[in-house]
Formats: structure tokens, sequence, C-alpha cells
């Protein structure tokens, strides 16, 4: 649950940049028993690659792993994707009923572009190619958080057991701002608000909840804080002086320290001026 809380809160708080929020939803689906999570990692990559080279260096993505809840015949691995940099127009918009009878946005024209892409890569590491994709557009920065974890964040549809080394969050390198392990480091911070990780838990424990009105206000007076706690626990690069001492009966040369010079950064900023 705590995972799931701290991918909420790093979409909510980091998810977007200059060109706003991920605006497309995408599904990729596997049908072949025994697909291996390195087959679908070079799949995926052979998707991605093609799709900039048809829409463009612009597009990144925040992929989410899950497992089909279904034990027969066998669980099999599916990747939900927030998508940024590809474009639509709302003509493009069709109204269509999920599997619950629920009539639902969807965009059925980039859905046959990625189905043909995806059954082509997935060929390459499937006995049998998968051709079954989902697209649909994202409204609002809390329908993009939505749709990646509030929605598909199902212990039903967790890791089967034995699966070992299974990346689930998996964004592509310009999808964030920021290094990762930073953001996470800011998230964390935040979480410690048991307003706020209380809140997140209700919202992905019950279905078709929303958030409480007061959730931003508690996020927006927990970051600043936040931000701060994060820099200090950072750990930090320094620059020392040290001796060298020869040991006359080995020969051997070995440093003693001597003082701290500065942290690596200044140092850095300093010598750039």
């Amino acid at each position: 649950m705590l995972s799931a809380c701290e991918n909420a809160l790093l979409l909510q708080l980091h998810g977007a940049d200059s060109r706003g929020f991920a605006r497309i939803g995408i599904l990729t689906t596997t049908r072949t028993r025994g697909t291996s999570l390195h087959g679908l990692r070079d799949a995926e990559k052979r998707l991605w690659d093609e799709l900039r080279k048809l829409h463009g260096r612009q597009v990144e993505y925040c992929g989410f792993l899950e497992w089909t809840a279904e034990t027969f015949p066998v669980r099999l691995p599916h990747l939900h994707h927030l998508v940024k940099g590809i474009e639509y127009s709302q003509s493009e918009v069709v109204m269509q009923p999920n599997k619950y009878g629920e009539l639902v946005p969807t965009l059925p024209a980039l859905e046959a572009h990625v189905s043909e892409l995806w059954r082509w890569a997935s060929s390459k590491t499937q006995e049998r190619p998968s051709w079954l994709v989902g697209a649909r557009p994202l409204y609002t920065p809390a329908g993009a958080v939505r749709y990646l974890v509030l929605h598909h964040h199902k212990r039903e549809q967790g890791p089967p057991p034995g699966t070992k080394h299974a990346k689930r969050f998996r964004p592509s390198r310009g999808f964030f701002s920021q290094p990762l392990g930073v953001l996470r480091a800011e998230v964390r911070a935040v979480l410690r608000d048991e307003r706020v990780y209380s809140e997140l838990v209700r919202v992905i424990d019950t279905p078709g909840a929303i958030p409480g009105a007061m959730l931003d206000d508690w996020i927006a007076e927990r970051y600043e804080a936040a931000k701060a706690e994060s820099r200090r626990a950072a750990p930090e690069f320094v620059h020392v002086r040290e001796k060298p001492v020869l040991d006359r009966e080995t020969g051997e040369v070995r440093y003693e320290f001597k003082e701290v010079l500065g942290l690596a950064r200044q140092r850095a900023r300093q010598r750039a001026h």
C-alpha cells in the first residue's frame, strides 16, 4: 500500500511538465503462456522507439506492470501507460462500452495504429504476437493519476508467486523533469504526514472513491518542508585532502586523511565561474 500511495503522489506532484500532464492512457497486453519479463521489456522498447520515429522525440511514457487476475490458463503480464507527446483531436474520441457496460471515452484510431505496431513488436519475443491494446483520452491530472495508480494497483493483479526482479513502475527517461530518486525522497517526506497517507489509503482501497477536498491543501502544507527534509537526508559528496605515506617495509603507498575541503557541488560551481 505504501508503494501505491508513493506512486500516486509522485504522479500528482511531478507528473506534469512544461507541456502539461499525460493526456493519453495506453494498454499493451500479452497472449503467450510463459511470456518473460525480459522479452516484454524488449517488445516495449521496440514499440516506443517506433512511436517516437512516427510522432517525434517528445513522446514520453510512464508504465505500470500488472498481471491478469484470472488464473486459467495462466496469469499474463500487461502494461498500462501514461503518455505525453502524442496529440489527438476531440473528433477522434468515441464513447464505447467497457467490460462493465459503462460508456467510456476511447481513441479507436490510435488503438488501431498502436495495435499494428504492438503486433510487430511483440512478434519478436512471443510465440503468438499480441495485438490487443487500449487507448483512451485523459482530461485532467487527477484522471491521469487514477488511470495509472488508483485503478490499477489492485492486489489481485500483483506479481504471481515466484516472480523475481519485476520492476512495476516504469517511467521513460524523460517523463519526469528530475531524477526519480530525488523526487521519491520528496514524496516519502510528504507521506510522513499521517493525514495525507491515510487519505490516499482510503481512496486506493475504496472502489470509485475520490480524494477529499482537503488532500491538496495538506500536500501543499507539507511539501516545502518535505523538499528541505529530503535535501538534508540526501548524501553529499565532498572533496578531501589526503597525505601519501610510504610504508618502507612493504613499499606500498597509503593515504591518510587530513581535512575536508568542501562539498563537491560547491567546488564545481566555483570552478565553473
